[in-house]
C-alpha cells in the first residue's frame, strides 16, 4: 500500500496600516469645567471692592470623590473695570488666595522676600495724560491722570495650563478674589486718589475652573 501526500500551498498577505481604518479610544475622559461670572457689587456683606468674598456653595460639588483625585487648575477667562479714581498703578493683579497655594508659583515681594503667588491673572491699566497747551515753548507739564476703562478677555483651550488650585478649598463654598498692584500689594479701598471707590468703581471678572483627570 502506498501512501500519497498531497501538499497544499498555504497564501496569506499582510495589509498595510491605514489609520482611518483603526479605532483608537482615550483612556483619559475631557476635561470637566465649571464657568464662573463674578460681579463686585454681589460680593458678601463686610468685604470690599478689593478684597471681595462669593457665595458659591450651589456652584461645585462636594459629595463626588472622583473630582478629588487629578489636578484643578483656574484661568482668568475675562476682567472688566470701570475706575473713576486716579489709579495710579501699571497693572492690577486679580488673585484667589484662598484657593491658589502651588509651591511652583513664586514672586518677589520685596528685596530678598519671595512668597507664593496667588495670581490667576494680570490685567494692565492704560493711563490717560491730560495737561494744558502751552504756546510759548515751554515743557508741559502733566497736571492729571485719568485711568480708561479695563476690559480684557483670552480664549482657553484644552491644551492651555492655568493656575493649580486646592480643590479642598474650592469646595469649602466661598471664592476670596483680592485685587493687588504690581508691587503686589493689596489695593486699598477708599474715595482718595490712588484708592479704589466702593461706590463709583466697579468691575467683573469671569473666572474658568478645569478639573483634569
Amino acid at each position: 500500500m502506498f501512501l500519497k501526500v498531497y501538499m497544499e500551498e498555504i497564501k496569506s498577505s499582510i495589509r498595510s496600516y491605514k489609520a482611518n481604518e483603526h479605532y483608537k479610544q482615550s483612556l483619559k475622559g475631557p476635561p470637566l469645567y465649571y464657568r464662573v461670572s463674578l460681579n463686585d457689587t454681589m460680593k458678601r456683606a463686610g468685604t470690599t471692592i478689593v478684597d471681595a468674598e462669593f457665595d458659591v456653595r450651589h456652584v461645585f460639588p462636594n459629595q463626588r470623590a472622583d473630582l478629588m483625585n487629578g489636578e484643578w487648575h483656574v484661568f482668568l477667562e475675562s476682567f472688566e473695570a470701570k475706575l473713576d479714581t486716579q489709579l495710579l498703578k501699571t497693572n492690577i493683579k486679580v488673585c484667589l488666595p484662598d484657593l491658589i497655594k502651588s509651591s511652583q508659583d513664586y514672586v518677589m515681594t520685596d528685596i530678598g522676600v519671595c512668597q507664593i503667588n496667588d495670581a490667576v491673572g494680570h490685567v494692565p491699566i492704560a493711563q490717560e495724560y491730560r495737561a494744558p497747551g502751552h504756546d510759548d515753548g515751554a515743557a508741559v507739564p502733566v497736571d492729571a491722570l485719568a485711568a480708561k476703562p479695563i476690559a480684557v478677555s483670552k480664549v482657553i483651550s484644552a491644551d492651555s495650563i492655568g493656575v493649580k488650585i486646592d480643590p479642598v478649598a474650592l469646595f469649602s463654598g466661598q471664592i476670596r478674589v483680592l485685587l493687588r498692584d504690581e508691587h503686589h500689594d493689596p489695593l486699598v479701598a477708599g474715595a482718595n486718589a490712588n484708592e479704589v471707590d466702593d461706590n463709583n468703581d466697579g468691575w467683573r471678572a469671569t473666572l474658568l475652573f478645569v478639573h483634569k483627570a
